[in-house]
């Protein structure tokens, strides 16, 4: 009795350093995403959001995102957190940062199903991934659907594995199945696979067939919730001809995936970040899911629950990235990116904590590098530093001359709301500096009569833009504002530079 009692009593300490540990995790991760959210510019797809954003709620906003690729959900949150808090950079990356706080604690709560190593772990492993202040200081879908993937694979541990069967837990099955499917189109991709990986548990006898169909009602039930959307608005957006977002369909973006999920946007830190920081922390990043893989060997050999736990986590961490990235290549809409698969990242950071559990003392080397290059994403100008770039042209410009901007909605060729106006009405101008006329790119003859213009390139979509200013002026300067985006001043005569 005694032993059972110091048995009792060393789990109780156990798990609530667990919790402490977990928390302070949640707190360093929102500390890293909240000045991420603050010192980073916006990138061009942020401005995407925010022209949604800012129209009309009601028919006017669903109709500008009907005329998009995308659900509603973020857009329409992204919307409510506008008009409580005013137009700023922070308002509109709120609601990804509440998709962060909330993503931590279900993480918490899947990982604790999986093992006492995944609990320890996972929630670190999340709070220190650059990938993670991505998703959650940027004002996109991404990190809602992180959400509804954790989600979904915690209501599928816990109802399948037995628990929760008369708590009404399976009804949170409702709501992260409508999450997901209103947040991103990707998570179709999620829907298909954990159907496969309940397919195969189910073979292998990983849980009894009556827990699957008490699940029945709630799936029915947020089928039913969404499915006004797809009626209406998917079936219409699979037929107009805005080219699909995403473009790594590759072999070589398939097997960076997994570096991606710990070190992405590294070479914002230039070479020496990547080559000595994020290339070796991706490597360590490799041995310990190969690690966990090998862990799960072993549950497939234990209980019923860690049979289930097995299949979930190769199914949905490596079976969704293998399956978007095959279809990518099989469906010219269906493509492949890396922010496309933040619903896989719960399961990988669950692997990937269960190869902790078996090689602790690589996770000395592996955080601190995660953490130091988070650091440097966070602080960073962003991977478009649009704000830094207004700043330039303002204490650079001269009388006359003009900048070309492309609209941040290729369906509306208006350019407000763009990085341009928006940060112009946010920095201050000297008293007496001229500010460079705005263009649209259709202008660009009228563009010609300007002695100097100014002009970003994030990508070749507008490469004759730059190519007609190059062949009309004789002389160009250019400036890198973050990986992503080159800012040119064109003018009569003068050095290239």
């Amino acid at each position: 009795m005694g032993e059972c009692r110091g048995g009792a009593t060393r789990s109780r300490v156990r798990g609530k350093s667990i919790l402490r540990g977990s928390v302070l995790a949640g707190l360093i991760g929102m500390a890293l995403w909240i000045l991420a959210a603050v010192r980073t510019s916006p990138w061009a797809d942020e401005f995407h959001s925010l022209h949604h954003a800012l129209r009309p709620f009601g028919e006017a906003f669903l109709e500008s995102v009907r005329s998009d690729n995308h659900p509603p959900l973020s857009f329409a949150l992204e919307h409510l957190s506008l008009g409580l808090f005013g137009v700023s950079v922070l308002a509109l990356r709120l609601p990804s940062l509440l998709a962060g706080a909330l993503g931590c604690w279900v993480l918490a709560r899947a990982a604790g199903r999986v093992s006492e190593s995944a609990a320890r772990f996972a929630p670190w492993l999340l709070a220190l991934s650059s990938y993670s202040v991505v998703i959650f200081a940027e004002a996109r879908m991404y990190g809602w659907l992180f959400l509804a993937g954790c989600g979904l694979l915690d209501v599928l541990l816990r109802v399948l594995g037995g628990e929760g069967e008369s708590d009404g837990a399976r009804w949170w099955l409702s709501v992260w199945l409508a999450l997901g499917l209103l947040s991103h189109y990707y998570f179709l991709h999620v829907l298909f696979v954990a159907g496969v990986s309940l397919g195969v548990g189910l073979r292998f006898g990983a849980f009894e067939p009556r827990r699957l169909r008490t699940l029945l009602a709630p799936t029915l039930v947020a089928l039913i919730a969404v499915a006004p959307w797809y009626r209406w608005a998917f079936v219409r957006q699979l037929t107009h001809h805005l080219p699909p977002g995403g473009a790594e369909g590759t072999v070589a973006a398939l097997v960076q995936s997994l570096p991606h999920f710990f070190f992405l946007n590294a070479r914002i830190g230039g070479p020496v970040t990547v080559r000595w920081i994020a290339w070796p922390g991706a490597l360590l990043s490799v041995v310990l899911l190969l690690a966990g893989i090998g862990v799960l060997r072993g549950f497939l050999r234990g209980t019923p629950s860690q049979r289930l736990g097995a299949v979930l986590l190769l199914g949905m961490g490596l079976g969704v990235p293998l399956w978007a990235w095959v279809a990518s290549r099989c469906f010219g809409r269906a493509t492949f990116g890396w922010r496309y698969l933040a619903s896989a990242l719960p399961s990988v950071l669950i692997l990937v904590a269960l190869g902790l559990g078996r090689l602790p003392r690589l996770g000395a080397l592996l955080l601190p590098a995660m953490l130091a290059v988070s650091l440097v994403v966070a602080s960073s100008g962003g991977r478009e530093d649009y704000r830094g770039a207004v700043r330039l042209i303002l204490a650079e410009a001269r009388p006359g001359d003009a900048i070309l901007v492309k609209p941040p909605w290729d369906q509306d060729p208006r350019p407000e709301e763009g990085p341009w106006s928006f940060f112009l009405e946010r920095t201050k101008p000297s008293p007496k500096g001229p500010v460079p006329e705005a263009l649209g790119y259709r202008e660009l003859e009228k563009a010609f009569g300007h002695p100097r213009v100014w002009l970003w390139v994030r990508d070749p979509y507008y490469g004759w833009v730059e190519r007609g200013l190059r062949a009309h002026f004789g002389g160009e300067r250019a400036w890198k504002l973050g990986p992503d985006l080159v800012l040119h001043l064109f003018e009569s005569g003068g050095g290239v530079g």
